[in-house]
């Protein structure tokens, strides 16, 4: 609800090159957003408990498989049901 309220208060009724000024404003947002999407550090294959540590390690790439895969074979609903 504020990017309605910014657009009236930057460009309001009857002011000239509204779709011009709306635009660059939300071009300067998608900049920003890309920017931090650009310099974020990867999280893929760190431990939830390290996220946010400058010094996290990513888990060893034959570990993460090892983990994956008893976690998706231990999430498995058994394939018949016992009376």
């Amino acid at each position: 609800a504020l990017l309605p309220v910014l657009f009236v208060t930057v460009a309001p009724p009857g002011a000239a090159n509204i779709p011009m000024t709306i635009g660059l404003i939300t071009l300067a947002i998608c900049v920003v957003a890309a920017i931090s999407a650009w310099t974020a550090r990867e999280t893929h294959r760190v431990h939830m408990n390290d996220l946010g540590k400058p010094d996290a390690k990513p888990v060893p790439k034959e570990d993460y498989e090892r983990l994956r895969a008893k976690t998706l074979s231990d999430a498995r609903l058994p394939d018949k049901v016992a009376a």
